[in-house]
């Protein structure tokens, strides 16, 4: 499914109305139906021609929370494994390890167009944009680089505000406010931001364990073996944690002594061995938490 640069219409991610979504669709193996049933069975408000159910499906589609497909009018919905894992041991999407994993769903590449993202705002905010503007950005230059890259549109000033309020820390209703992602601060009137980089606590390992092999499945599929630097270089996986090699090997050493990859770096670059399958490393996504 495609999913549209402006998917939110100006809807933030409400955590409250994707749970509401996802037990909704974790009732059948597959949900189709319309947007209008969505919005009578969930509660999620919608309209003849705009609303919140539509959003938030591309919101859940884009965490990698959900398989999503919309024909003639009929959506058809269904939990993807990740989405099954969480919404049985975090149902209300309160743990931060389960945001950021779908902070970084939502930056994974576009099969289709590895240059773009499947969510193709939050690619251009969180990876496109890092070398441009460097970590330390207002919203005024990610706009200059965002209309440098697809021309002026009215909405883009307001959406950016929305994307980096998402990640406010100091303010708890937005979204992602548990997770350091984004040092949000006003400056001269607007809103500014200091790129973070991904916490490096055991906690957090088995969610970028997942992400690994979620995204092995996807781009390397069939692929028993593959090169980390490849990895790194398709899925621009250290852009958006913000870290350098020996953090990124802290990891796969962590991965490796859990017995789910092997790591050979007689080469010099790190290549990987899978030992397991994805269900088992889902499994696991759960198990550093106090």
């Amino acid at each position: 499914m495609k999913i549209p640069y402006y998917f939110n219409e100006s809807f933030k991610l409400e955590i409250s109305l994707l749970t509401k979504l996802l037990f909704e669709i974790s009732k059948s193996d597959t949900l189709c139906t319309t947007t209008q049933e969505i919005s009578q069975k969930t509660g999620i408000p919608t309209g003849s021609h705009s609303g919140k159910v539509e959003p938030t499906v591309f919101y859940a589609y884009s965490c990698g929370l959900i398989d999503a497909n919309k024909e003639k009018g009929l959506w058809s919905l269904s939990l993807t494994p990740l989405g099954k894992v969480i919404l049985t041991e975090d149902e209300i999407l309160n743990e931060d390890i389960t945001l950021y994993m779908m902070h970084l769903m939502m930056n994974r590449i576009d099969l289709d167009d590895p240059q773009q993202g499947i969510n193709a705002a939050w690619y251009d905010v969180f990876i496109a944009s890092k070398y441009a503007l460097s970590d330390k950005f207002k919203i005024d230059q990610l706009e200059e680089f965002i209309i440098a890259k697809y021309g002026k549109k009215s909405y883009f000033r307001n959406f950016l505000n929305q994307i980096i309020a998402s990640y406010d820390q100091s303010n708890f209703d937005s979204p992602f406010s548990k997770i350091k992602v984004l040092d949000v601060n006003k400056f001269e009137n607007q809103y500014g931001a200091i790129r973070l980089s991904a916490p490096l606590e055991y906690r957090f390992f088995p969610a970028y364990s997942a992400f690994l092999f979620l995204e092995w499945d996807r781009l390397f599929q069939g692929q028993s073996q593959i090169s980390f630097d490849e990895f790194l270089s398709l899925t621009r996986w250290n852009l958006v944690l913000n870290w350098s090699n020996k953090h990124f090997y802290r990891l796969l050493d962590w991965i490796a002594e859990k017995g789910f990859i092997q790591v050979d770096r007689l080469t010099g670059s790190a290549l990987l061995l899978r030992l397991t399958d994805t269900e088992t490393v889902l499994e696991d996504f759960f198990s550093e938490l106090i």
